[in-house]
């Protein structure tokens, strides 16, 4: 399996997975919130979680998935992610130090995170040298 295929395989992974928690935060918002902790939200609110976290994700799922189809764009993809995983990590991980009482699976989060934006940004310099 060459590496293009295995760079696919982890954007469709990804992608899969952006559209499932993103259409989770449309259907069930209070619910997917209440994993991290006791939500009350009114109608406002719950309308600004669906619009932020379920459509930004649901959009950005399917962006990848239109990428996985253009073969030339798997690099910028993996790239894409490598940005997105390492600020999102690198915000969990800042903001367990500066929040007084947070769970530690935050931390976990921003460690999975991190090394999932060390492996897309390897993964993405590996394919660009191997079409060289």
């Amino acid at each position: 399996m060459n590496l293009d295929k295995v760079g696919r395989a982890i954007v469709a992974l990804v992608a899969t997975m952006l559209m499932l928690i993103g259409l989770a935060y449309l259907l069930i918002p209070i619910d997917v919130l209440s994993l991290a902790g006791q939500f009350t939200l009114d109608g406002d609110a719950l309308i600004d979680v669906r619009a932020t976290y379920g459509g930004f994700q649901v959009g950005l799922g399917l962006f990848l998935f239109v990428q996985i189809f253009r073969r030339e764009n798997i690099v910028f993809s993996l790239q894409l992610l490598t940005v997105i995983f390492i600020s999102v990590g690198g915000v969990r991980f800042v903001g367990s130090f500066v929040e007084v009482d947070v769970s530690y699976l935050h931390m976990v989060a921003a460690v999975a995170e991190i090394a999932s934006a060390a492996a897309c940004l390897f993964l993405s310099i590996s394919i660009a040298n191997e079409r060289r």
